[in-house]
């Protein structure tokens, strides 16, 4: 598949980043978050656009999902990633939890 387009959160660096350039290498366009700043250097190396922010910061997602809409029209792919997910049991956590990362 190519010219789709997936958002990343905590895509600055580590596995985020990781799933980043694969997606790019397999022709896909990206929109990254980081709060680091990382994300921008890293998506100006892949051609993509960036958001510096937080997963625990609904604008900030509001943010990169508006970006991504008004550069591409669209969005088929999501890579959620945080350096500190809730704890506990996968279906157990509370959604209110998954935004404390």
């Amino acid at each position: 598949m190519t010219g789709q387009v997936a958002v990343l959160t905590g895509a600055g660096k580590g596995m985020g980043a990781a799933c980043a350039k694969e997606l790019v290498r397999r022709g896909w366009k990206v929109a990254l978050l980081s709060p680091s700043g990382n994300a921008e250097k890293l998506a100006k190396d892949l051609g993509g656009l960036w958001v510096t922010g937080s997963v625990t910061e609904q604008k900030d997602l509001q943010s990169l999902v508006d970006k991504t809409m008004a550069a591409y029209g669209r969005i088929d792919g999501a890579v959620i990633s945080t350096g500190h997910p809730p704890k506990g049991q996968l279906l157990e956590i509370a959604d209110v939890d998954w935004g404390k990362g």
